[in-house]
Protein backbone atom coordinates (compact mmCIF):
# COMPACT_ATOMS: atom_id res chain seq x y z
CA UNK A 1 0.00 0.00 0.00
CA UNK A 2 1.47 3.25 -1.09
CA UNK A 3 1.50 6.51 1.27
CA UNK A 4 -1.69 8.31 -0.63
CA UNK A 5 -3.82 4.70 -0.17
CA UNK A 6 -2.51 5.00 3.75
CA UNK A 7 -4.01 8.25 3.78
CA UNK A 8 -7.15 7.38 1.99
CA UNK A 9 -7.78 4.87 4.67
CA UNK A 10 -7.47 6.88 7.24
CA UNK A 11 -9.87 9.58 6.39
CA UNK A 12 -12.09 6.99 6.00
CA UNK A 13 -11.79 5.23 9.27
CA UNK A 14 -11.88 8.74 10.83
CA UNK A 15 -15.08 9.81 8.95
CA UNK A 16 -13.63 12.59 7.94
CA UNK A 17 -13.20 14.60 4.22
CA UNK A 18 -9.70 15.52 2.14
CA UNK A 19 -10.38 19.26 3.48
CA UNK A 20 -9.67 20.30 6.95
CA UNK A 21 -8.54 23.33 9.11
CA UNK A 22 -5.34 22.87 10.87
CA UNK A 23 -5.15 26.29 12.59
CA UNK A 24 -6.02 26.41 16.43
CA UNK A 25 -4.78 29.41 19.02
CA UNK A 26 -2.34 27.82 21.41
CA UNK A 27 -4.11 29.61 24.60
CA UNK A 28 -7.56 29.78 23.33
CA UNK A 29 -10.86 29.98 25.92
CA UNK A 30 -10.93 26.95 28.21
CA UNK A 31 -13.77 24.78 27.38
CA UNK A 32 -14.53 21.20 28.74
CA UNK A 33 -13.23 17.96 26.46
CA UNK A 34 -13.97 15.27 27.61
CA UNK A 35 -12.14 11.89 26.90
CA UNK A 36 -14.21 8.86 27.11
CA UNK A 37 -12.93 5.46 27.16
CA UNK A 38 -14.11 1.77 27.24
CA UNK A 39 -14.05 -1.85 26.31
CA UNK A 40 -17.14 -4.15 26.62
CA UNK A 41 -16.17 -7.60 27.17
CA UNK A 42 -18.65 -10.50 27.43
CA UNK A 43 -16.74 -13.05 29.16
CA UNK A 44 -17.29 -10.91 32.78
CA UNK A 45 -20.03 -10.04 34.45
CA UNK A 46 -18.50 -5.93 35.63
CA UNK A 47 -17.77 -3.58 33.11
CA UNK A 48 -15.59 -0.55 33.54
CA UNK A 49 -15.75 3.15 31.46
CA UNK A 50 -13.13 5.92 32.84
CA UNK A 51 -14.89 9.97 31.68
CA UNK A 52 -11.77 12.29 32.32
CA UNK A 53 -11.31 16.08 31.21
CA UNK A 54 -8.67 17.51 29.07
CA UNK A 55 -6.60 20.25 30.95
CA UNK A 56 -4.58 23.06 29.72
CA UNK A 57 -2.11 24.73 31.78
CA UNK A 58 0.23 27.40 31.61
CA UNK A 59 2.52 25.39 33.82
CA UNK A 60 4.50 21.96 33.91
CA UNK A 61 1.49 19.54 32.77
CA UNK A 62 3.33 16.99 33.07
CA UNK A 63 4.07 17.83 37.02
CA UNK A 64 0.48 18.61 37.31
CA UNK A 65 -0.45 14.88 35.96
CA UNK A 66 1.33 13.38 38.94
CA UNK A 67 -0.68 14.68 41.15
CA UNK A 68 -3.94 15.42 40.10
CA UNK A 69 -6.45 12.66 38.47
CA UNK A 70 -8.73 14.65 35.68
CA UNK A 71 -11.50 11.35 35.71
CA UNK A 72 -14.83 12.95 36.45
CA UNK A 73 -16.84 11.78 39.54
CA UNK A 74 -20.67 12.88 39.75
CA UNK A 75 -22.06 11.32 36.24
CA UNK A 76 -25.22 9.52 35.30
CA UNK A 77 -23.29 6.54 33.19
CA UNK A 78 -25.33 3.88 32.02
CA UNK A 79 -25.26 1.04 29.82
CA UNK A 80 -27.92 -0.39 28.17
CA UNK A 81 -28.76 -3.38 25.39
CA UNK A 82 -29.99 -6.55 24.69
CA UNK A 83 -32.93 -5.90 27.80
CA UNK A 84 -30.26 -4.99 30.19
CA UNK A 85 -30.12 -1.38 31.85
CA UNK A 86 -26.77 -0.85 34.25
CA UNK A 87 -26.28 1.97 35.81
CA UNK A 88 -22.48 2.74 36.42
CA UNK A 89 -21.02 3.33 40.13
CA UNK A 90 -18.05 5.73 40.70
CA UNK A 91 -15.22 4.12 42.05
CA UNK A 92 -12.28 6.24 43.51
CA UNK A 93 -8.49 5.19 44.22
CA UNK A 94 -8.20 2.58 41.56
CA UNK A 95 -4.34 1.36 41.41
CA UNK A 96 -2.84 1.91 37.55
CA UNK A 97 -0.92 -0.80 36.47
CA UNK A 98 2.95 0.38 35.79
CA UNK A 99 4.82 3.44 37.65
CA UNK A 100 4.06 5.89 33.99
CA UNK A 101 4.54 9.92 34.82
CA UNK A 102 1.10 10.40 36.11
CA UNK A 103 -1.43 10.23 39.24
CA UNK A 104 -0.88 6.17 40.63
CA UNK A 105 -4.34 6.00 40.90
CA UNK A 106 -7.78 6.59 38.91
CA UNK A 107 -11.53 6.85 39.00
CA UNK A 108 -14.23 4.72 36.71
CA UNK A 109 -17.72 3.95 36.46
CA UNK A 110 -18.05 0.30 37.34
CA UNK A 111 -21.20 -1.49 35.89
CA UNK A 112 -22.56 -5.12 37.01
CA UNK A 113 -24.40 -7.06 35.19
CA UNK A 114 -26.56 -9.28 36.34
CA UNK A 115 -25.95 -11.69 33.09
CA UNK A 116 -23.17 -11.46 30.91
CA UNK A 117 -23.51 -9.45 27.46
CA UNK A 118 -24.32 -10.88 24.80
CA UNK A 119 -21.89 -10.95 21.72
CA UNK A 120 -23.90 -9.61 18.60
CA UNK A 121 -25.86 -7.26 20.48
CA UNK A 122 -26.06 -3.41 20.34
CA UNK A 123 -25.14 -1.25 24.02
CA UNK A 124 -25.36 2.26 24.14
CA UNK A 125 -23.39 4.49 26.65
CA UNK A 126 -25.00 7.31 27.47
CA UNK A 127 -23.78 10.06 30.27
CA UNK A 128 -25.77 12.53 31.64
CA UNK A 129 -25.19 15.38 34.49
CA UNK A 130 -28.25 16.00 37.08
CA UNK A 131 -27.88 19.74 37.31
CA UNK A 132 -27.17 20.42 33.41
CA UNK A 133 -30.42 18.40 32.01
CA UNK A 134 -29.15 19.35 28.00
CA UNK A 135 -25.67 17.80 28.51
CA UNK A 136 -25.19 14.53 27.58
CA UNK A 137 -22.59 11.97 25.90
CA UNK A 138 -23.74 8.91 23.87
CA UNK A 139 -21.78 6.31 22.24
CA UNK A 140 -22.40 2.41 20.48
CA UNK A 141 -20.78 -0.68 20.03
CA UNK A 142 -22.05 -4.25 18.89
CA UNK A 143 -19.73 -6.84 20.68
CA UNK A 144 -18.56 -9.03 18.00
CA UNK A 145 -18.95 -13.18 18.05
CA UNK A 146 -16.34 -14.78 19.55
CA UNK A 147 -13.81 -16.70 17.07
CA UNK A 148 -12.87 -20.10 17.88
CA UNK A 149 -9.70 -21.50 17.60
CA UNK A 150 -8.86 -24.77 15.43
CA UNK A 151 -5.43 -25.28 15.93
CA UNK A 152 -3.87 -26.14 18.71
CA UNK A 153 -6.24 -27.33 20.17
CA UNK A 154 -7.82 -30.17 22.55
CA UNK A 155 -8.33 -33.96 21.09
CA UNK A 156 -10.05 -36.74 22.43
CA UNK A 157 -8.58 -39.82 23.18
CA UNK A 158 -9.87 -43.04 24.63
CA UNK A 159 -12.66 -41.70 26.26
CA UNK A 160 -10.40 -38.71 26.93
CA UNK A 161 -9.89 -34.82 26.16
CA UNK A 162 -6.39 -34.27 26.52
CA UNK A 163 -4.40 -30.79 25.57
CA UNK A 164 -2.03 -30.00 22.64
CA UNK A 165 1.86 -29.60 23.27
CA UNK A 166 3.01 -26.71 21.37
CA UNK A 167 6.53 -26.06 21.07
CA UNK A 168 6.27 -22.01 22.21
CA UNK A 169 10.47 -21.78 21.56
CA UNK A 170 9.88 -22.57 17.99
CA UNK A 171 7.77 -21.32 15.54
CA UNK A 172 4.05 -21.43 15.93
CA UNK A 173 1.08 -21.08 13.96
CA UNK A 174 -2.76 -20.57 15.05
CA UNK A 175 -5.39 -21.36 13.31
CA UNK A 176 -9.31 -20.07 13.49
CA UNK A 177 -12.14 -19.32 12.48
CA UNK A 178 -13.49 -15.63 12.38
CA UNK A 179 -17.12 -17.18 13.08
CA UNK A 180 -18.83 -15.50 9.66
CA UNK A 181 -22.02 -14.39 10.66
CA UNK A 182 -24.22 -11.54 8.51
CA UNK A 183 -23.82 -9.15 11.35
CA UNK A 184 -20.53 -10.15 12.69
CA UNK A 185 -18.74 -7.16 13.53
CA UNK A 186 -15.26 -8.12 14.27
CA UNK A 187 -13.30 -6.11 12.28
CA UNK A 188 -10.07 -7.38 13.41
CA UNK A 189 -8.02 -9.85 15.63
CA UNK A 190 -5.14 -10.38 17.93
CA UNK A 191 -3.34 -12.78 19.44
CA UNK A 192 -1.35 -13.31 23.17
CA UNK A 193 -0.12 -16.42 25.03
CA UNK A 194 -0.36 -16.56 28.57
CA UNK A 195 1.95 -18.34 31.17
CA UNK A 196 0.55 -19.36 34.72
CA UNK A 197 3.44 -20.44 36.98
CA UNK A 198 4.13 -20.61 40.97
CA UNK A 199 6.49 -18.68 43.41
CA UNK A 200 6.40 -19.43 47.17
CA UNK A 201 3.08 -21.12 46.70
CA UNK A 202 1.20 -17.62 44.97
CA UNK A 203 0.10 -18.23 41.70
CA UNK A 204 1.61 -15.75 39.39
CA UNK A 205 0.98 -14.81 35.11
CA UNK A 206 2.70 -13.55 32.40
CA UNK A 207 1.48 -12.85 28.98
CA UNK A 208 3.01 -11.76 25.80
CA UNK A 209 1.94 -8.02 24.28
CA UNK A 210 -0.97 -8.47 22.13
CA UNK A 211 0.16 -9.02 18.41
CA UNK A 212 -0.65 -6.18 16.28
CA UNK A 213 -4.18 -6.23 15.30
CA UNK A 214 -4.60 -8.07 11.28
CA UNK A 215 -7.77 -9.31 9.72
CA UNK A 216 -5.95 -11.20 7.17
CA UNK A 217 -3.37 -14.21 7.71
CA UNK A 218 0.10 -13.23 9.13
CA UNK A 219 3.27 -14.73 7.97
CA UNK A 220 0.80 -17.88 6.88
CA UNK A 221 -0.16 -18.81 3.22
CA UNK A 222 -3.47 -20.32 3.42
CA UNK A 223 -6.36 -20.95 6.52
CA UNK A 224 -9.69 -22.28 3.77
CA UNK A 225 -12.86 -20.20 3.61
CA UNK A 226 -13.74 -18.75 6.76
CA UNK A 227 -10.30 -19.23 8.85
CA UNK A 228 -7.57 -17.09 9.39
CA UNK A 229 -3.97 -17.96 10.34
CA UNK A 230 -1.20 -16.31 12.32
CA UNK A 231 2.04 -17.57 12.92
CA UNK A 232 4.81 -16.73 15.45
CA UNK A 233 8.27 -15.25 14.90
CA UNK A 234 10.44 -17.79 15.88
CA UNK A 235 10.60 -18.56 19.65
CA UNK A 236 9.40 -14.76 19.84
CA UNK A 237 6.77 -16.40 22.76
CA UNK A 238 9.41 -18.08 24.86
CA UNK A 239 11.70 -14.87 24.79
CA UNK A 240 9.13 -12.64 25.68
CA UNK A 241 8.28 -14.55 28.79
CA UNK A 242 11.26 -14.99 29.83
CA UNK A 243 11.13 -11.28 30.11
CA UNK A 244 9.20 -11.30 32.76
CA UNK A 245 9.25 -14.94 34.74
CA UNK A 246 11.42 -14.00 38.29
CA UNK A 247 14.99 -15.62 38.00
CA UNK A 248 14.58 -17.78 41.36
CA UNK A 249 12.21 -19.63 42.99
CA UNK A 250 9.48 -20.25 39.95
CA UNK A 251 7.84 -23.21 38.93
CA UNK A 252 5.03 -24.81 36.90
CA UNK A 253 1.79 -26.05 38.76
CA UNK A 254 1.62 -30.18 38.11
CA UNK A 255 0.02 -30.25 34.99
CA UNK A 256 -3.07 -32.11 33.89
CA UNK A 257 -2.76 -32.89 30.50
CA UNK A 258 -5.57 -35.94 30.21
CA UNK A 259 -8.58 -35.84 31.66
CA UNK A 260 -12.80 -37.57 31.08
CA UNK A 261 -13.78 -33.91 31.89
CA UNK A 262 -12.36 -30.74 30.42
CA UNK A 263 -12.82 -28.50 33.11
CA UNK A 264 -9.78 -30.47 34.88
CA UNK A 265 -7.58 -29.90 32.43
CA UNK A 266 -4.93 -27.49 33.01
CA UNK A 267 -4.32 -24.09 32.27
CA UNK A 268 -0.43 -22.98 32.77
CA UNK A 269 -0.43 -22.00 29.45
CA UNK A 270 -3.02 -20.51 26.79
CA UNK A 271 -2.96 -18.91 23.32
CA UNK A 272 -5.87 -16.19 23.48
CA UNK A 273 -7.08 -15.10 20.37
CA UNK A 274 -9.42 -11.64 20.65
CA UNK A 275 -12.10 -10.50 18.50
CA UNK A 276 -11.98 -6.60 18.14
CA UNK A 277 -15.33 -4.51 16.82
CA UNK A 278 -15.04 -1.94 13.97
CA UNK A 279 -15.17 0.98 16.44
CA UNK A 280 -11.81 -0.05 18.26
CA UNK A 281 -10.02 -1.51 15.25
CA UNK A 282 -10.56 1.35 13.78
CA UNK A 283 -9.34 3.98 16.63
CA UNK A 284 -6.29 1.74 17.08
CA UNK A 285 -5.75 1.95 13.03
CA UNK A 286 -5.81 5.60 13.37
CA UNK A 287 -3.76 6.27 16.05
CA UNK A 288 -1.33 3.67 15.45
CA UNK A 289 2.22 5.57 15.07
CA UNK A 290 3.21 3.42 12.55
CA UNK A 291 0.39 4.56 9.88
CA UNK A 292 1.75 6.49 7.52
CA UNK A 293 -0.03 10.36 6.11
CA UNK A 294 1.16 13.29 4.34
CA UNK A 295 1.94 15.31 7.31
CA UNK A 296 2.13 14.72 10.84
CA UNK A 297 -1.36 15.95 11.95
CA UNK A 298 -3.82 13.38 12.67
CA UNK A 299 -7.24 13.57 12.79
CA UNK A 300 -8.77 12.76 16.07
CA UNK A 301 -11.30 9.00 15.77
CA UNK A 302 -14.12 8.88 17.89
CA UNK A 303 -17.22 7.44 18.46
CA UNK A 304 -18.60 9.44 21.08
CA UNK A 305 -20.59 12.36 20.38
CA UNK A 306 -23.22 15.07 22.75
CA UNK A 307 -24.10 18.39 23.69
CA UNK A 308 -19.78 18.49 25.03
CA UNK A 309 -16.62 17.94 22.75
CA UNK A 310 -15.27 14.62 23.53
CA UNK A 311 -12.53 12.33 22.58
CA UNK A 312 -11.93 8.29 23.15
CA UNK A 313 -13.53 5.51 22.23
CA UNK A 314 -16.44 2.58 23.55
CA UNK A 315 -16.02 -0.18 21.67
CA UNK A 316 -15.88 -4.25 22.47
CA UNK A 317 -14.50 -7.58 21.97
CA UNK A 318 -14.80 -10.92 22.41
CA UNK A 319 -12.01 -14.18 22.66
CA UNK A 320 -11.19 -17.50 22.64
CA UNK A 321 -9.07 -19.28 24.64
CA UNK A 322 -7.11 -22.56 24.30
CA UNK A 323 -4.68 -24.48 26.94
CA UNK A 324 -1.72 -26.55 26.09
CA UNK A 325 1.37 -28.16 27.58
CA UNK A 326 4.85 -26.89 27.05
CA UNK A 327 7.49 -28.83 25.64
CA UNK A 328 10.52 -29.83 28.28
CA UNK A 329 12.67 -27.95 25.89
CA UNK A 330 10.57 -24.56 27.13
CA UNK A 331 10.51 -25.36 30.26
CA UNK A 332 13.85 -25.48 30.40
CA UNK A 333 14.71 -22.32 28.56
CA UNK A 334 12.02 -20.76 31.02
CA UNK A 335 14.04 -22.37 34.24
CA UNK A 336 10.54 -24.25 35.10
CA UNK A 337 10.46 -27.33 37.17
CA UNK A 338 14.45 -27.13 37.82
CA UNK A 339 14.40 -29.33 34.25
CA UNK A 340 17.95 -29.70 32.70
CA UNK A 341 18.97 -28.15 29.70
CA UNK A 342 17.86 -29.89 26.73
CA UNK A 343 19.94 -31.15 24.08
CA UNK A 344 18.04 -30.20 21.23
CA UNK A 345 16.96 -26.71 22.80
CA UNK A 346 17.90 -23.50 20.45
Amino acid sequence: MNHISRFLLLITLAGGSMSCDETFQLNAPYQDIFAVYGVLNPHVDTQYVRISLAFQLEEDAIAYAKTHDASVPGLEVIISGAGQTLLGKWVDSIPKIGDGDFATTTGAYRFVAEELLTPGELYQLDVRKADEPDFFLRAQTRIPPAPRIISPSRFSTQGEYCLPMVDVEDTVSVLFRRNDQPDNQASHFEVRWVLRYEKDGQQLEVATRPSPIFNNNVRCSFAGRGNICFSTGNGSVVKEWKVDVPEEGRAIPLAVRCSRIPIELSRNAEIQVTALDTVLASYILVNDPRQLNLNTIRQEYTNVQGSARAVGVFGSIAYDNEPFILSDCAESLLELNEIPAVLTCR
